[in-house]
């Protein structure tokens, strides 16, 4: 038990004094995990935590042949390369993995494959990996984005590039390893898909294009699980959105672009599923520039990613999104803690956020992977409102949270060193708490109340 802050009162006659000291901060905590060498990896992709409370991961380069590498980290940071891609099993992976129903892991390599077009992967935990597909550029080209798990049990995903008229693809693959090109975009509604699929509350899928649509600045589309696909906005305000959507708790979408808003450093921004559009936050070079990477929301309400650049030393930021649009800088990358962060955050079990740079470490500049946690402040101090003299006894009432408990304590001189505790602490059940000391009729006490923290 450890007490923080409390209210201290003397009571002589009817002489009060008292004092409160200011309660501690949210405290934000920065953990450097894994600094990439090349060898075991350069510029880490997304993380995801897999069922065995592990962290599994791809580079998009380095390893044996300089491809890229499949790799577990321990929450602790130790890391385990499990495969070096080396051309046939695809190259340069760069979407998250997701774990199968069976217990293995699927990817997509941007690159490498039968065609040199990029490729899909099944991976085992132990390092066993099979290339499940070849993308030819007829069926997609050139896959940026990792795999949906359906709720039917097959993946879906997009492809950046190929596909009938050569600008991206959006498809279903069975388990088995089965291709169903459900569509192809062709400009008009979109264009080069760069980031994944985001599941909505009514069973369709919905993502951004880097480019297309009417004013060919990109859009955000819906996508039905047969493939047939309506845009719910074109973009205007915005320029490159490389990241990913989330729907929110509010049922609303939210997505960064990389450039554009009003001094062209990006924005992150809002889509009802009706297609109304809200710019949330510009970014500005100090508070981040250059968001690549899709937002996490958690049981807060808030959002929590990353910028590539900006912030203090130019090497991208991590900062926190209310709904309405406050955005609160939390950490500036400096280089040798990592630079560049370029995908998205996740939140583990442990409730840490863990996440990745594409860049810097301690290492020659191969990329990083790190994780925080941020510290809510403790309740306010408790503050005396009132001290009455009835009789015998003494009775005052302090300043209180409900739920959290209270011990009083007193002692009979300054100059003692230990204070004694007034009967058993109190657990409040509102705003204001009383307690009273039957100390006689001339008898002299000083008295505090002290929070309790686990």
């Amino acid at each position: 038990m450890r007490y923080i802050t409390t209210a201290a009162c003397r009571f002589i006659g009817t002489l009060l004094l008292s004092f409160t000291v200011s309660p501690l901060h949210a405290g934000f905590n920065f953990i450097p995990l894994v600094s990439f060498n090349g060898t075991n990896g350069a510029t880490p992709n997304a993380l995801v935590q897999g069922a065995d409370g592990n962290f599994y991961g791809t580079s998009g380069y380095g390893g044996v042949y300089g491809k890229g590498t499949a790799f577990m980290m321990t929450t602790n940071g130790v890391l385990a390369n499990i495969v070096s891609f080396d051309g046939t099993n695809g190259a340069q992976p760069s979407g998250p993995l997701v774990q199968g129903a069976d217990g293995n892991f699927y990817g997509t390599a941007s690159m490498g494959g039968l065609s040199n077009l990029g490729s899909i992967f099944l991976l085992t935990t132990n390092g066993a990996i099979s290339n499940i597909l070849s993308f030819t550029g007829t069926n997609g080209d050139t896959p940026t984005s990792g795999l949906l798990l359906g709720g039917d049990g097959n993946f879906y995903g997009t492809t950046y590039a190929g596909g009938a008229y050569e600008q991206g693809t959006f498809f279903q693959m069975l388990p088995g390893g089965t291709l169903n090109t459900l569509y192809s975009f062709d400009g008009t509604n979109g264009a080069l898909p760069y980031d994944g699929l985001v599941k909505g509350s009514d069973g369709n899928f919905y993502g951004a294009t880097f480019t297309g649509s009417t004013n060919n600045l990109g859009s955000v589309y819906q996508m039905t699980p047969a493939g047939s696909l309506s845009t719910v906005v074109a973009f205007s305000d915005t320029l490159y959105p490389f990241a990913g959507l989330i729907q929110g708790t509010d049922s609303n979408f939210y997505g960064a672009s990389q450039y554009g808003g009003v001094s062209n450093n990006g924005t992150v921004f809002q889509v009802t599923p009706g297609g109304a559009f809200n710019t949330l936050v510009y970014f500005n070079m100090t508070n981040g520039s250059q968001p690549s990477a899709g937002l996490l929301q958690t049981t807060n309400g808030n959002f929590y990613g990353t910028t590539y650049a900006g912030g203090a030393n130019n090497q991208g930021t991590l900062y926190q999104l209310a709904t309405n649009g406050n955005l609160v800088t939390l950490y500036s990358f400096s280089g040798t803690d990592g630079a560049n962060p370029s995908v998205g955050l996740i939140l583990g079990n442990d409730g840490y956020y863990y996440g990745t740079t594409s860049f810097g470490g301690t290492n020659g500049g191969s990329g990083t992977i790190f994780r925080f946690n941020i510290t809510a402040p403790p309740p306010p101090p408790p503050v005396f409102l009132s001290i009455v003299r009835a009789g015998g006894s003494v009775n005052f009432t302090w300043s209180a949270v409900a739920g959290q408990t209270y011990q009083v304590q007193y002692k009979s001189a300054l100059n003692q060193t230990n204070w004694t505790n007034l009967g058993p602490a109190i657990i409040a059940s509102n705003a204001v708490t009383t307690n009273s000391d039957a100390i006689g009729l001339n008898a002299q006490r000083f008295y505090r109340v002290a929070l309790l923290l686990p």
